[in-house]
């Protein structure tokens, strides 16, 4: 127990600031389809075409909320 005291200490004090301000995570993915044998290519999700390779962006939004906003 006596190791992870550190940890925990350094834990804290590091998310201690976010934890206590307001902001907005906004995550969003979208699939763009692909043609042909391209690299990174995987079949998976997709709505459009089923069973095509397809690539997924994901895109990642953060923000601090102001007071009044």
């Amino acid at each position: 127990m006596k190791s992870t005291i550190w940890m925990d200490t350094a834990l804290s004090e590091s998310t201690r600031e976010a934890l206590n301000t307001a902001w907005i995570l906004d995550a969003d993915s979208s699939v763009k389809l692909l043609y042909g044998r391209q690299i990174g290519a995987e079949i998976g999700y997709n709505p459009r075409k089923p069973g095509r390779p397809s690539h997924t962006l994901h895109t990642l939004l953060n923000r601090q909320c102001s007071p009044g906003a």
